[in-house]
């Protein structure tokens, strides 16, 4: 068997990968310290039924100034956007009337 929402989830990931890419240099973190690059372990992880890499530190550098400043602004209209759902759905609630929020696709 396999789950409803596997596809879904593999097209998001790739989205969600491909964003970061877009916005980021993705580099090892270096130690402050010695001035050198903290290796990323690629043999650790946990042995639970879902395997996951052990967390390790990387630097997410911007690309440009205008790429962060792309961020930026999509983030904070994206948590606008959630403020202004929830307190309408909350409004909603309040006065019975959840019914047509049912049939929201997200």
């Amino acid at each position: 068997r396999q789950c409803l929402g596997m596809s879904l989830t593999q097209d998001e990931l790739i989205v969600a990968c491909g964003a970061l890419a877009w916005a980021y240099n993705l580099k090892r973190k270096v130690d402050p310290v010695t001035g050198r690059e903290i290796e990323v372990p690629t043999d650790k992880c946990n042995s639970l039924l879902i395997v996951k890499p052990d967390p390790f530190e990387m630097a997410f550098e911007p690309r440009s100034e205008a790429r962060k400043a792309d961020v930026i602004r999509e983030w904070k209209m994206s948590e606008a956007k959630d403020l202004e759902e929830r307190a309408a759905y909350a409004k909603a609630a309040a006065l019975g009337q959840t019914k047509k929020f049912d049939d929201i696709v997200i």
